[in-house]
């Protein structure tokens, strides 16, 4: 077999890895959304609320994750589309290179991270606000974390800076491109994912550290706070841990960015089954909840926002 050859099965092999988890990561959200749609329903639509920040943030979380993936979709299993493109519409990235197939690939690489980015974003500000309903709005948990995811966010734009002069070595003139579709050019983005673990396990301390301060968990919203947090952190840390694992070991590979959408569709399915459960808890527990009722009802205004029955 000729060494350039091998190269092409080696880098559609490598491809065939990244369709396969983009496969998995669509049905998981699609199914889920399908699985929970009753329960958003119920738990949002139905309710006379005023529309807060919190259910603001939900729902964008919500769609963001479902809608988000449809670009990503279509170039990975319909490449040929949109590498022929040339509408009259044109992407200013595209001026700076002379290979159309390597702009519209960065393009596409760009929009992943900034996909990630934001989905991220929104997820953090959702953990700032909950652990500040916790912690009865205190402005300094706030304000700590705020710094924190400040410069968490930093640290992506950093790495992303560093990770985007490093253009893994893949013939982009090749007509096997409109074949087998467009690598993640952008995938040393290991640091990136450590911070991101960071804000993981400072939420999660915090979370532990309020909840065992309560005098009775046998119920209700505490034991639901904890419950999910528990469940989001182990889900979430298990699989950035991965994710940093591939980075560091899969050299010059394409499968280094293999786990880093999927990171994010855990995240936030994740995070609105916390909401949904959190929702569900101050609709059916009514007043048997035998925990710090100003820390209930902080949860319940600041997160959920407020409860009218119909």
């Amino acid at each position: 077999m000729s060494e350039s050859l091998q190269l092409a099965v080696e880098t559609q092999i490598e491809m065939n890895w990244n369709y396969y988890v983009q496969l998995v990561e669509s049905t998981i959200v699609i199914y889920d959304y399908l699985l929970t749609f009753d329960a958003e329903v119920e738990r949002y639509w139905k309710q006379k609320t005023r529309f807060t920040f919190a259910t603001t943030l939900f729902y964008v979380n919500r769609y963001l994750n479902l809608l988000g993936l449809i670009p990503i979709i279509l170039f990975d299993f319909w490449p040929s589309f949109i590498l022929h493109h040339t509408g009259s519409v044109q992407l200013v990235i595209m001026d700076k290179f002379t290979n159309k197939n390597l702009a519209r690939c960065l393009a596409l690489n760009v929009y992943h991270w900034g996909y990630i980015f934001l989905v991220s974003s929104v997820i953090d500000v959702l953990f700032i606000i909950r652990i500040y309903a916790i912690y009865g709005c205190s402005r300094r948990i706030a304000l700590y974390l705020s710094v924190l995811q400040v410069c968490v966010a930093g640290n992506s734009f950093f790495q992303l800076h560093l990770a985007s002069k490093v253009i893994e070595k893949v013939d982009y003139a090749s007509p096997l491109i409109n074949q087998v579709g467009c690598a993640d050019i952008i995938s040393d983005m290991a640091y990136s994912r450590l911070g991101v673990v960071i804000f993981d396990v400072c939420v999660f301390g915090l979370t532990l550290w309020k909840v065992s301060k309560m005098r009775a968990i046998h119920g209700g919203i505490g034991t639901i706070v904890m419950r999910d947090g528990t469940m989001y952190f182990g889900i979430v840390t298990l699989i950035n841990s991965a994710n940093i694992t591939l980075f560091f070991t899969s050299g010059l590979g394409l499968t280094k960015g293999l786990l880093s959408m999927f990171c994010n569709v855990a995240a936030s399915i994740t995070m609105s089954h916390l909401m949904l459960n959190l929702k569900g808890s101050t609709m059916y527990s009514g007043s048997t909840i035998e925990i710090d009722r100003q820390i209930d009802r902080q949860i319940d205004t600041r997160l959920c926002g407020n409860y009218d029955a119909n």
